[in-house]
């Protein structure tokens, strides 16, 4: 899995449906040293998606290790997808109803950004009396 590479199966996407984030899995290059370990170096690939595990079931790397050691890639992969889709899928869901309300994201945007004018138009009051600019119009 890369950010950086330009192919949609070198990543997941938050907005992947069930099915692609399976068949990102998948499809998601392995090694074909027998087990499931972590080592940057020689097993970068593995050491990856051990790292999303990780990360997703709030474990150490050395615990999805020790729990998987002895899985095949496929296991290891259909294991990862197992924990995987569910995490995320609250969060496609979320995206989706946000894009389907483009309205209420245009008003949130409305409210922090007269939120920051207001904190703005403070800081320049004071910055402005700090420096001895008093008769200088804010507008």
């Amino acid at each position: 899995m890369s950010k950086s590479d330009v192919s949609d199966l070198s990543r997941i996407n938050l907005t992947d449906d069930s099915d692609t984030i399976a068949k990102k899995i998948r499809k998601a290059k392995m090694d074909n040293i027998a087990g499931i370990s972590f080592d940057r170096e020689q097993r970068p690939e593995v050491s990856n998606l051990v790292n999303i595990m990780a990360s997703v079931m709030d474990k150490t790397t050395d615990q999805v290790v020790a729990e998987h050691a002895s899985s095949t890639n496929a296991q290891f992969k259909q294991a990862l997808t197992d924990v995987l889709v569910p995490s995320l899928a609250p969060i496609r869901q979320r995206i989706e109803q946000l894009q389907a309300d483009p309205g209420y994201v245009d008003s949130v945007l409305a409210q922090g950004a007269e939120r920051a004018r207001s904190v703005a138009a403070r800081n320049m009051a004071d910055v402005r009396a700090l420096v001895g600019l008093h008769a200088i119009n804010s507008n």
